[in-house]
């Protein structure tokens, strides 16, 4: 066999090549390449274009117009964008990431360690304008892991505020018991608007605030047909206007408070807003019942009459004995 090298050939014309023959080439590093004749007869049906797309090629790089050969480590950098039905890999390294696009709906699901033990869904619903809702955590002076409690219910919403609420402004929250006072947390009401329990209330307010009723706690009633008419009122404040029958000097009279409220061992309080005759008279709390009180007016004067119609304001203070 002739067996010959040449460093450059040039067929104008035609080059045949017998049945069984191959072509080896050689590159730089010393590697051999061989193509058989099926590989070149492949070859021969891939158009010049196609050709040129394996040309130039820079493993584990995107190139524009070249198709793409994995790295070392079967990795592919520079690629703008891809769009693909289904991705399936133990680990993503993104700059961006969007689920779905403008008109079609993306999610993405994040599931657990262990099998058939559901999933995290995270979804987006429409916004009323085209605008876009950020999550975004600040900075952290610590690593942390942000729990989300079962709620409860098949619906729930997370609590927003203006500013960072700490975990200690939050835990007054927890534990809280509508109706009774705990220590250290949050008063809630309960379904009548009462809270038991408070150890003590105390106001600082030097003007318009103070300790007491509020409007719609008090009512008024009026007294007919002489002082000593008992009259009904069921709240815990308000105004009592007295009967203006003659009363003597020195005299005095009482009549029953019937209210529901009181108990035996509360305090009435009461002032006498105006009425008595030349201020002769004076009122005063002579007895306190379970469901009743008993006001006293006396006319301090020694001879003049009041015939005035005093207007007495009421205000029932809860007490106990232990």
């Amino acid at each position: 066999m002739l067996d010959r090298r040449y460093k450059k050939v040039k067929v104008d014309g035609k080059l045949t090549m017998g049945k069984g023959a191959s072509i080896v080439a050689t590159s730089s590093a010393g590697v051999e390449t061989t193509l058989d004749m099926t590989e070149l007869a492949a070859l021969n049906n891939i158009a010049a274009a196609d050709l040129a797309k394996i040309d130039g090629i820079t493993d584990g790089t995107a190139v524009a117009g070249k198709a793409l050969v994995l790295g070392a480590s079967k990795e592919i950098a520079t690629i703008t964008s891809a769009t693909i039905t289904t991705l399936t890999s133990t680990t993503v390294n993104a700059t961006n990431v969007d689920a779905g696009a403008s008109g079609t709906a993306g999610s993405v699901d994040i599931f657990p360690a262990t099998a058939a033990k559901g999933k995290l869904a995270i979804t987006c619903a429409d916004q009323t304008g085209d605008t876009t809702v950020t999550l975004k955590p600040a900075a952290m002076g610590q690593a942390t892991q942000v729990n989300i409690p079962d709620p409860g219910a098949a619906a729930s919403y997370v609590v927003q505020s203006t500013a960072a609420v700490t975990l200690a402004e939050a835990d007054v929250l927890d534990g809280a018991t509508a109706g009774t006072a705990v220590a250290s947390k949050a008063l809630v009401v309960d379904a009548s608007k009462n809270i038991t329990a408070l150890g003590s209330v105390l106001s600082t307010a030097p003007t318009g605030g103070g300790i007491g009723y509020a409007t719609g706690a008090g009512g008024a009633v009026t007294q007919i047909t002489n002082r000593s008419t008992g009259v009904a009122i069921n709240k815990l404040t308000g105004t009592i206007t007295g009967d203006a029958t003659s009363l003597a000097g020195l005299a005095e009279a009482e009549f029953i408070v019937t209210n529901s409220t009181v108990a035996l061992r509360d305090t009435v309080v009461l002032s006498l807003v105006s009425g008595p005759t030349a201020n002769t008279s004076q009122v005063s709390v002579s007895a306190v019942a379970a469901g009743s009180f008993t006001i006293k007016i006396r006319n301090m004067h020694a001879s003049t009459a009041d015939t005035g119609a005093p207007i007495i304001n009421f205000a029932v203070f809860k007490a106990v004995n232990a």
